[in-house]
């Protein structure tokens, strides 16, 4: 439990810090727009595979809503099932080619047992000159698994689950 407090406690500081960075918008400041600096390419939808930290390989997609805002989900495939994920992001520019995401999201485990979780993301992504993004993030999750064996519920916090992507964009 204070696994949790303390990430949740660390979410919501480095989205207050660096919320200021950025307008409603999820642009930088008026001050460097007005020196012409090109923003980050917020292109409609991305897909592309996502590798974890555990050798799992998925499909990785993102939909902007626009704004600052998008929807990142992804379907992973390995140690003997498949996961779902998916994730309410708020982007910060940093650079004119790089960004960083953190967002609330839910993960579904069909596995030997199912697994339903609630946790977090966190990540940064650099946008190249073709239409191709890669990027990096840790995705932390509280599990709560099924029976136990013993008439009771195992839950358990996932801290790992770092992953590297790659999509294309749309």
């Amino acid at each position: 439990m204070k696994k949790l407090i303390s990430f949740l406690a660390l979410a919501f500081l480095s989205l207050s810090v660096f919320a200021t960075e950025t307008d409603g918008d999820g642009d930088k400041s008026n001050s460097q727009n007005k020196k012409g600096a090109q923003q980050v390419n917020m292109s409609g939808m991305e897909l592309g595979l996502r590798l974890t930290d555990g050798w799992n390989a998925g499909i990785d997609f993102v939909y902007n809503l626009g704004g600052a805002n998008r929807i990142h989900a992804g379907m992973t495939f390995g140690s003997g099932g498949v996961g779902l994920e998916g994730f309410y992001d708020w982007n910060f520019v940093v650079d004119q080619k790089i960004k960083f995401y953190v967002g609330p999201g839910v993960g579904l485990g069909l596995h030997d047992d199912f697994t339903l979780g609630i946790g977090g993301e966190g990540g940064v992504e650099y946008q190249f000159n073709a239409p191709i993004t890669v990027g990096f993030d840790w995705r932390p999750m509280l599990n709560f698994f099924g029976n136990n064996g013993e008439g009771g519920s195992n839950t358990n916090f996932n801290a790992g689950n770092f992953g590297v992507n790659v999509r294309y964009r749309f």
